[in-house]
Formats: C-alpha cells, sequence, structure tokens
C-alpha cells in the first residue's frame, strides 16, 4: 500500500505545497474570487476542485508536525495502557489502516474537508465558495493540525443547533449536542469551542459587543489567574501539563517570520472585523440569515478569548494563535454567506481573502528558502 516516501521536511516538499498551490489558485481558484457568482462554474470543473483541494490537504507536508505525527503513527504500539501520542481516536485509526499514513491522513483531514463540505450543505451556504475560501486563506492551518479534525467535528454539530431538522427538531439538537460533545475527543482544546456553544444564547447588540470589547483587559487577568488555578488543581496530569507547557513556550521570531506571522493573523481579523460590520449594521438586522447570526456569535467568543490570550503576554501565544485557527471554518462559512445574501459587497469579500492568500504564498516561500539554508 502506498505511503509517503519521504520522511523529513526539505526544499523538495516546500516547493511541492508552493506548486500545488499556485497550480490549484490559477487554474481553479483566481477567476472564482474576481467574480464570484457571475461566472458559472460547470459540475465537472467543480468537483476536480474538491478532489484536488482535499488531496492536497491530504499530502501538505510543508510542517514539521506533518512528519513527527507521520513517526508517531509509524510507531504506535497497540499494547492496553502503553502510552502513545495523541487522542484515542487516532490510535484506534492507525490500527485500522496498520499504521499506513497517507491512509490516515485521509480518514483525518479527507474527512474533515469532507465534514466541512458537509456542513456548509446542512446551512445551505454555496459549498464551492467556502471550499475556494478556505483553500484561499487557510490551507496551511487546515492541512497541520490534528485539531482540524476536532474543528470539523464541532462545527458539524453546532450546524444542528443553528438549522435544526425541520421535522425532528428536538431530536437534531440531541444529536448535535452528542456531536459536539464528541469534538473533544479529536482534540482536547475542544473543550473551548464546546463553552463557546453557549454563545448562541446571547442577544447580537452593537453595545453588548462593545461593552464585552471594553472588558478585555480585566477578563484577561482573571482568565489568567483561573487557567493557572485549574492547572493546579485538576486532577487531569496530561492537561495540567499541556497548559504549564503552553504557557512557557514564547516564539522567538525574526522579522520576516514577524511579517508573515502579521499576515496570517491579519487573515483571520480582517474577515471578521468586515463580517462583524456587515452583520451588525442597522439596515442588515434582519436580512442576515438566523444561522449565521448563531455561528457568528460562536465565531465572536473565540476572538473574544483568544484577544485576551494576546493581552496576556508574549508567553500565552501558544493558546492565541490555537484558539485563532478554531475561527477558519465559521469564517469561510459567514464571509460566502454575507456576501451571496449581497449583505457584503465584491470589494469587502476580496479584502477578507487577500491577507490569508499573501499569507500563504509568503509562508511556502519562507519555508523553501529555510529548507534552501540547509543545503
Amino acid at each position: 500500500m502506498f505511503d509517503f516516501p519521504m520522511k523529513e521536511t526539505s526544499i523538495w516538499t516546500s516547493l511541492y505545497c508552493l506548486l500545488f498551490f499556485l497550480i490549484i489558485f490559477k487554474i481553479y481558484v483566481y477567476h472564482s474570487l474576481k467574480y464570484p457568482f457571475i461566472r458559472r462554474t460547470n459540475n465537472r470543473k467543480r468537483k476536480w476542485t474538491y478532489i484536488l483541494i482535499c488531496f492536497f490537504f491530504i499530502t501538505h507536508c510543508l510542517h514539521g508536525d506533518f512528519f513527527s505525527f507521520m513517526k508517531n503513527v509509524h510507531e504506535y504500539i497497540f499494547i492496553p495502557g502503553y502510552y502513545n501520542y495523541g487522542e484515542e481516536i487516532y490510535h484506534i485509526i492507525a490500527k485500522l489502516v496498520d499504521k499506513n499514513y497517507f491512509l490516515f491522513r485521509t480518514i483525518v483531514w479527507g474527512g474533515s474537508f469532507g465534514l466541512f463540505c458537509w456542513t456548509a450543505k446542512r446551512l445551505e451556504i454555496p459549498i464551492y465558495y467556502a471550499v475556494i475560501f478556505l483553500f484561499a486563506t487557510h490551507s496551511i492551518t487546515f492541512a497541520y493540525a490534528r485539531a482540524t479534525a476536532s474543528m470539523a467535528v464541532y462545527f458539524w454539530g453546532l450546524s444542528f443547533l443553528c438549522k435544526p431538522l425541520l421535522k425532528f427538531k428536538q431530536i437534531g439538537y440531541v444529536i448535535g449536542i452528542l456531536i459536539i460533545y464528541s469534538s473533544w475527543a479529536f482534540h482536547n482544546s475542544a473543550l473551548i469551542m464546546v463553552i463557546m456553544t453557549f454563545m448562541i444564547l446571547v442577544p447580537l447588540r452593537k453595545w453588548n459587543i462593545i461593552a464585552i470589547i471594553l472588558m478585555i483587559p480585566l477578563f484577561s487577568i482573571l482568565l489568567k489567574d483561573v487557567l493557572f488555578l485549574f492547572a493546579q488543581e485538576t486532577t487531569n496530569e496530561v492537561v495540567a501539563n499541556r497548559i504549564n507547557n503552553y504557557s512557557e513556550r514564547i516564539l522567538d521570531r525574526g522579522i520576516a517570520s514577524k511579517i508573515i506571522a502579521l499576515f496570517e493573523y491579519l487573515s483571520f481579523y480582517v474577515p471578521f472585523i468586515i463580517s462583524s460590520l456587515c452583520i451588525l449594521k442597522k439596515e442588515n438586522e434582519v436580512m442576515v440569515n438566523l444561522s449565521i447570526r448563531h455561528i457568528y456569535k460562536v465565531t465572536f467568543g473565540l476572538f473574544l478569548v483568544c484577544t485576551t490570550f494576546y493581552f496576556l503576554g508574549d508567553s500565552f501565544v501558544t493558546f492565541f494563535y490555537r484558539i485563532l485557527f478554531m475561527t477558519m471554518i465559521p469564517l469561510s462559512f459567514i464571509v460566502v454567506k454575507l456576501y451571496q445574501q449581497g449583505l457584503m459587497n465584491l470589494k469587502q469579500f476580496q479584502i477578507c481573502v487577500f491577507p490569508g492568500t499573501i499569507f500563504l504564498i509568503l509562508r511556502y516561500l519562507y519555508d523553501m528558502y529555510l529548507n534552501y539554508l540547509k543545503l
């Protein structure tokens, strides 16, 4: 059975990701972003877009995490009670595919991509443009972390709360809650998303949001104390160690890395800010789709928490970007739906895409440069 032949990152793995990204972008993505919903895309082209982007996510070998996780999967020991890296669900998948990393990624990242499309369909969001937006802005984020699976599962479950089943509403709520809870099995960080689910109950009012934003500094101080207290009191050693390790990491970046990181963060904050302006606009209040309003409130909660961690200082940067990454899926849904409904204009839509595309290209080129220096 085919498995990945390379064992570590190199200039060739970076070149593969860059060229694959540029080819798909030029052939399948560029015109869809320049003329969204204007130029009709035939079904054959759409199918090839889905297939190629899915394959790209499965084989995306840019990060060192790709290879470290490959090593872990190849070295899993299936003895009851034996410690293996990652959550139990990944041990089960690795055993199912007999430690074949290509099949493993096909199930985990291919499955995540499938759930992304299925969730978009449930929420009546144009799947093709949601996929295009995700690819053009957050390809690296989607393809590198196993947390992607928990995000995809979580937002699939959330869709049952935001858009209940027509004939079996109560059953749909139960299904949604069970799926949301199960997302925790794919990554412990999903607990934050599970907690943010309660945001759908918060009234979406402009002054409410402004008041919450102004409370971020106070919330930062409280969150820091609560986090460390939880780490000291919890009986779960894995969770406690993870909190302590994350809070001890400080990223040491050069100028180039800081510029790339800036575009990466802008790829999340720019779409969120523009979407917020469109949703909170008084004349748009009635027109915003109800399910999108609910998803926006959860997304707002995630941005609130991650921004709070940003104010806590450099030692909490890991918490900041991990929670920030949780917003890539809902942002794809929100931006595309707002543009489809005419609540966001073409210029705003393209501005939402721009920072992410620049980040991706810069990151691929920078990774090639770093691997070139190793030669």
